[in-house]
């Protein structure tokens, strides 16, 4: 069976559109839906009254779960369970190998949230599996995909999931890079546009080399770049966006009341739906180790190719596919490589195979 998506229900007002969302998403991926609700704790509580309570429950959840059913997706057995329900969904979620936890966004951004926090932010806290946080209904297929990117190894690991979520649900997707304004009160208007330009033409480089080996086959892409405060930069684009995805090295420093972080924020102030990941920096360092070869040897391939040596792009563009061999944008290189030393066969079947990756990790 393939990896379910569990959702945590809370019997809210958001319950229908969440379950909306995570049904949607289980049905485009494939997957089965599992639910997890969490019962708070009464003090001398009865093993009977308790069973009655998670008989009730199982119920609710049921009948929450009927348009779903109908609609064709795999639900498994509602699992009820009582403790915090942070920590009851982490757990369960291990324990059933989610692949993915959907969730409420949580409330509007109160006094007391800023204090407290909310149910859905300590679920990302206690998750190391992406968190889809739910808002509000699904959005028209105009609406893009919004992944802030800052050229750093978990980025690209947000940017690789938005990729995907832009495919499931048919849409634009929006890469953003907020290039910090420098201190220019003392430079002329002439002198602050020459900055502007150089600093987004240098960045704008660096972002084409970090998406070189992406696969945006069949993804309208938009590659923005802008000045001024990440936060506030991030928070304008959401607001045309359906979904925000951000990865982060961690949530540690996601904690009540703690208001420094870029992604924290982002997260907290978003109104639209967001889909949070986090990458341990062991894992991001091996990931990004390992891209940085591939890239590196897609650039030597390109330069022969470019040259007319595809004798010599072969080879490199072979190892690459040891490497890579999921990758589809590496597998329609040594087509081309292929293809220009007039081995038309194998070219169209490493074409066929690329497109088969890319249907299997839709």
């Amino acid at each position: 069976m393939a990896a379910p998506l569990l959702v945590s229900l809370a019997f809210d007002s958001d319950t229908n559109d969440v379950l909306e969302t995570a049904a949607t998403l289980a049905l485009r991926m494939d997957v089965p839906l599992a639910t997890i609700h969490a019962l708070g704790w009464r003090p001398l509580e009865s093993d009977a009254h308790l069973e009655k309570r998670v008989a009730e429950t199982r119920e609710r959840m049921l009948a929450h779960l009927a348009p779903a059913m109908d609609a064709g997706v795999e639900v498994l057995e509602p699992i009820v369970r009582r403790g915090r329900p942070n920590e009851v969904v982490a757990e369960t979620a291990s324990a059933i190998g989610a692949q993915m936890i959907v969730t409420g966004g949580g409330g509007p951004a109160t006094a007391k949230r800023w204090l407290l926090g909310s149910v859905a932010e300590s679920i990302v806290r206690a998750s190391h599996l992406p968190v889809f946080l739910a808002r509000g209904a699904l959005p028209k297929q105009t609406m893009p995909v919004l992944c802030p990117i800052d050229l750093s190894p978990h980025s690209r690991a947000g940017l690789l999931a938005a990729v995907r979520m832009a495919r499931l649900f048919e849409c634009p997707l929006v890469t953003l890079t907020v290039v910090p304004e420098d201190d220019s009160g003392w430079l002329s208007l002439s002198d602050i546009e020459h900055a502007v330009a150089s600093n987004e033409a240098t960045v704008r480089e660096q972002i084409g080399a970090f998406v070189e080996t992406v696969d945006f086959e069949g993804v309208e892409v938009d590659h923005r770049v802008v000045m001024g405060e990440a936060v506030e930069r991030i928070l304008e684009e959401s607001d045309r966006a359906w979904l925000l995805v951000m990865a982060s090295r961690s949530f540690e420093e996601l904690l009540p009341g703690a208001i420094g972080g870029v992604t924290e924020r982002a997260l907290r102030m978003s109104r639209c739906s967001a889909l949070a990941l986090r990458q341990s920096e062991t894992e991001a360092a091996r990931r990004e180790e390992a891209i940085r070869k591939l890239g590196d040897l897609m650039a030597q391939a390109d330069q022969h190719l470019e040259d007319g040596e595809p004798e010599r792009a072969l080879p490199i563009l072979q190892l690459a596919v040891t490497r890579a061999p999921v990758n589809p944008v590496v597998q329609e290189r040594l087509a081309t490589a292929l293809d220009a030393l007039g081995r038309k066969d194998e070219a169209e079947g490493r074409r066929k195979l690329a497109g088969l990756i890319r249907e299997q990790f839709r």
